[in-house]
């Protein structure tokens, strides 16, 4: 009997993001990530997990709103097959580029300005890719993002588990080639994979009937 190789997809979802919004992509926010990712694991694949690496939004309500909407659908959609872990927000004060003094106030509305930064998406992407290595749950790691801190821990995969593929997509506007050498593959994610990967509009639920449908702005 054959043995199936299996493939693990793990997308750093604020790269992801800002990815499409650079291209102005608003209609692709509403994005089926398992169907997303079969696009990208190579043909003689089996997709068996979809690993979604997020914070919650803070500080926005009308941000947070559309977030959560999101993550509930995709909950509802796909079950089992994604897994998605949160990392956090934290405020730092801001300070002038040019003369480093600080604080900066808003000139519209006089505020203290601060701005928020993802923190522990890189950490746990690099964990459960070496977990899952560690405890042989694929042959192939496909990493969605074009972040430049995952460079040591491709390398470290490269050296521990050479036989296991690692594969480099990325986003609109994020290709990076400090990732280039760490990997077997890499290549940027073409629209294609976005424009016929995208959740059912309003996503249903089959036990209570609750639709969840798409954020208005998301067109």
């Amino acid at each position: 009997m054959k043995n199936i190789n299996k493939a693990i997809v793990y997308i750093d979802g604020f790269n992801l993001y800002y990815g499409i919004t650079s291209k102005g992509w608003n209609q692709y926010k509403w994005l089926d990530l398992i169907s997303f990712s079969q696009t990208l694991i190579p043909i003689d694949h089996q997709l068996c997990q979809v690993r979604y690496f997020t914070s919650r939004i803070t500080g926005d309500n009308e941000k947070q709103n559309r977030q959560k909407k999101y993550i509930n659908a995709l909950n509802l959609h796909s079950g089992m097959m994604i897994d998605i872990k949160y990392g956090n927000f934290k405020k730092f004060d801001s300070h002038c580029k040019y003369c480093l003094s600080k604080p900066v106030y808003c000139l519209k509305c006089g505020n203290e300005y601060s701005k928020h930064n993802e923190k522990k998406t890189d950490v746990n992407v690099s964990t459960a890719m070496l977990v899952d290595c560690f405890e042989k749950r694929t042959d192939c790691i496909i990493l969605v993002s074009g972040d430049s801190d995952y460079e040591t821990p491709l390398l470290e995969i490269s050296r521990l588990f050479s036989s296991v593929q690692k594969i480099v997509a990325f986003p609109p506007k994020r290709r990076n080639p400090s990732l280039y050498k760490w990997c077997d593959q890499y290549f940027d994610i073409t629209e294609n994979s976005f424009k016929n990967c995208l959740l059912p509009n309003p996503v249903i639920s089959p036990i209570s009937g609750k639709k969840i449908t798409k954020p208005s702005e998301w067109v």
